[in-house]
């Protein structure tokens, strides 16, 4: 019959995160026990701490523009409580549309998750991102989702982005009047997608039909301005011919190559033709040579006039910029990328062209290398010792002999005895077992896995029944136990604090104040002025006559009157809040903390008690067979013989040796005396070589590599005295001087060529 038997724990029994041991023992009625042991990490659910964006608004997203401007940074700190951070994913919901993360990454910091994501969108407004928290509980083998997490996302228009290319210097035509520099800005975009306005002032006029291209007239003065949907602008307002470089024409060599390292290469560069209208624009305008990826040497660089118009000089003849530029040809050949020529605008360095430099042969120099080479002489340094010689008859006139200082050159021999003796085992070696106990598996197991000549003996346990007592904090007097008098105040809810920031905006004000004024108006005047009319007398005679008459006309007077107006000033106000309240508002960069609810606090008191449980206790046996004494051998006499074939074969084997024999033997017999050390030109077996002395004529070969064509070139002839350790045959001695006066390059192929 089988029984289940069910038992639930509180989590307030445990610490999260702590592991613990738990057994059950089952006893059935005949006392009989089985006892079962798991282990057990009890976890809470993580929990939220903040979530939000920390820098928005921001920009909406174009590739073109800076990423800090539409980064928006999303930050999640999740307190885990214990739970494995492996275990815990965030899963993003359904998003808005053009909104889309592009970054994330998790750092643990005291226990605490933090979780950074990274978003952009392409279009301005606001947008709700939506994520859920989940984790996986091990002791439950499930899964737990929490509820959704909403932040929003905003997004505000960004302002148009100005780019401009001086296209050319704007003398196209003969009427100098219509002269003016050419500016394209097609290339300026508004990061929100929206269609630009392009406004051209201060002397500047457009002069294609889609209005991004225009003509300046001054260019001192003249304005470009760009506006996009949101009413958002961008301009520019300087002097363009800063941005204008009439551009490279041409690279021209004119030394000739192959090169050696050392040569000089030089090159001519002239720019493309350019006229201005005015002398102050060449004033104002100068260009700079310089090369790029190599070292070189500007000879002159002058602005050339390279056709006179009319008599004189003047400020429209065409002109270019021509120079000389030397470079040492190891500078070209030495470098990782094409080096180039650049021509920039001295006003400003970033308005530059460049053009590579043609290709040219130049020849590797590998170093000087000895050839030809021709042995003179040779002569040795060498140590010859000498002896003095004897002849032993006997063994005892050899000992003495030996005694003094000599020894046997050479031994006749005229018949021998030999007495055999066999190597014998007399006793056993002795063994007994040992053995050692550890108090747990994993010891037992590792001393095996690190000890080969011993074996496992088994497990033994025993059970034992102790007494132990414990203290602890409980929320009220109750229980089992005695109360020891102690209390605490325990933080059960920490007190929150809100992070809030000092942000500012500004606000017209409207002001009226009395200034006086003069004006004007018409007033009605009579004014007498005098004609002459035809009069006609009787006899019909007309003459003129003058005649006064009087006339109402319009005069224009002045009068002083006051009157009142109005005008606005700007004012800067600030206030705290979590984030700002306009998108027009900005942060003065001071924060404060500001408590939204207090601490809450429990008192506990302190108990102690006593409880009974029962250990079991587990060793582990582990044994080996030790040596204690080792086998005994002896050699012991076998057999006498003279046949020097059967000591031969006997003796091969370990367990065989010649215990003695006796010969008839004569000894040569020398005693070294001494040395004596010389130089000879001829060295003998038995001398002892010190050193090896040559004089030899070689030729000092410089040489240079282009691909795989290799060049000489003889710089020197001498003749060179060389001594080396030891004896060095001819052979070596050519080796070793053309081995003298360079290193071999790790990528020479052709080895006949290399500096050896």
């Amino acid at each position: 019959m089988q029984r289940r038997q069910v038992s639930s724990f509180d989590y307030s029994d445990f610490d999260s995160g702590e592991t613990y041991t738990l057994t059950v023992t089952a006893v059935d009625a005949r006392g009989q026990t089985s006892v079962l042991e798991r282990e057990i990490t009890p976890t809470k659910e993580p929990e939220i701490i903040e979530s939000g964006f920390v820098n928005d608004p921001v920009d909406s997203y174009h590739e073109r523009i800076d990423p800090e401007r539409y980064t928006a940074h999303h930050v999640l700190k999740i307190d885990l409580n214990g739970v494995d951070p492996n275990d815990v994913e965030v899963k993003p919901g359904r998003l808005d549309n053009f909104a889309q993360k592009v970054h994330q990454d998790k750092k643990l910091k005291e226990e605490m998750l933090h979780l950074n994501t990274y978003w952009r969108a392409q279009e301005p407004g606001n947008y709700i991102i939506n994520q859920k928290l989940l984790f996986n509980d091990k002791n439950y083998e499930r899964a737990i989702e929490s509820e959704k997490i909403y932040s929003n996302l905003r997004v505000e228009p960004s302002p148009p982005e100005l780019r401009v290319d001086v296209i050319n210097d704007g003398t196209t035509g003969h009427l100098k009047s219509k002269w003016g520099i050419v500016v394209d800005a097609s290339d300026s975009f508004d990061p929100d997608g929206t269609k630009l306005k392009y406004t051209w002032q201060k002397g500047a006029n457009p002069i294609s039909p889609d209005n991004k291209t225009g003509k300046f007239r001054s260019v001192k003065f003249a304005r470009l301005v760009i506006e996009d949907k949101y009413e958002l602008k961008s301009s520019k307002e300087f002097n363009y011919l800063k941005e204008y470089i009439p551009g490279i024409n041409n690279v021209e060599v004119l030394s000739e190559g192959p090169y050696k390292p050392n040569d000089t290469v030089r090159l001519r560069v002239t720019t493309n033709g350019y006229r201005f209208a005015k002398n102050t624009y060449h004033n104002q305008f100068e260009l700079g040579m310089t090369p790029v990826g190599a070292k070189g040497n500007i000879v002159e660089w002058d602005e050339i006039i390279t056709q006179r118009l009319e008599n004189g000089t003047h400020a429209d003849d065409p002109r270019i910029y021509k120079g000389i530029i030397d470079f040492e040809a190891s500078e070209l050949a030495n470098t990782v990328e094409n080096p180039k020529i650049r021509v920039y605008n001295k006003k400003k360095i970033a308005t530059y062209e460049e053009a590579l430099i043609p290709d040219l042969e130049i020849y590797r120099q590998y170093g000087t290398i000895w050839t030809n080479i021709s042995i003179k002489d040779t002569k040795y340094r060498v140590e010859r010792p000498t002896y003095d010689w004897a002849r032993a008859t006997s063994e005892a006139e050899r000992d003495r002999y030996l005694a003094d200082g000599y020894s046997v050159v050479d031994t006749e021999r005229d018949g021998f005895e030999y007495t055999l003796e066999e190597r014998v085992k007399v006793r056993d070696a002795q063994y007994e077992i040992k053995s050692k106990t550890f108090p747990t598996k994993l010891q037992h197991s590792a001393f095996l896995q690190t000890h080969s000549d011993w074996w496992s003996g088994g497990r033994e346990s025993e059970k034992q029944t102790r007494t132990r007592t414990e203290q602890e904090w409980r929320d009220s007097k109750t229980g089992d136990g005695t109360f020891l008098g102690e209390t605490r105040r325990v933080e059960t809810e920490p007190a929150r604090y809100q992070t809030q920031k000092q942000y500012a905006y500004e606000y017209d004000v409207e002001k009226t104040r009395t200034r006086t004024v003069t004006k004007t108006k018409e007033v009605e005047v009579t004014k007498t002025d005098t004609k002459y009319v035809m009069k006609c007398g009787f006899e019909g005679i007309c003459f003129e006559v003058p005649k006064t008459y009087t006339y109402t006309t319009t005069v224009e007077r002045t009068y002083t009157t006051t009157e009142e107006y109005t005008y606005t000033v700007t004012r800067t106000a600030t206030y705290w809040a979590p984030q700002k309240l306009g998108w027009d508002h900005w942060s003065t960069g001071k924060q404060k903390q500001v408590k939204i609810s207090n601490a809450e606090y429990k008192t506990q008191y302190l108990y102690e008690y006593q409880e009974e449980y029962t250990d079991v206790v587990r060793t582990y046996e582990v044994k080996t067979r030790e040596k204690v004494s080792d086998a005994e051998y002896e050699w012991q006499e076998r057999m006498t013989t003279t046949d020097r074939m059967d000591v031969e074969s006997l003796i091969s084997a370990d367990n065989w040796r010649i215990g003695s024999y006796g010969a008839n033997l004569k000894w040569d017999m020398q005693k070294r005396t001494g040395s004596k050390t010389t130089t000879v030109d001829i060295r003998f077996a038995g001398d002892t070589v010190l050193n090896t002395y040559v004089t030899a004529d070689v030729d000092a070969t410089q040489q240079y590599v282009l691909g795989e064509t290799v060049k000489n070139e003889t710089t020197d002839t001498k003749t060179v005295d060389k001594s080396y350790s030891g004896y060095v045959s001819a052979s070596e001695i050519k080796n070793k001087l053309r081995k003298q006066s360079g290193e071999i390059e790790e990528d020479c192929e052709i080895k006949f060529h290399c500096i050896i």
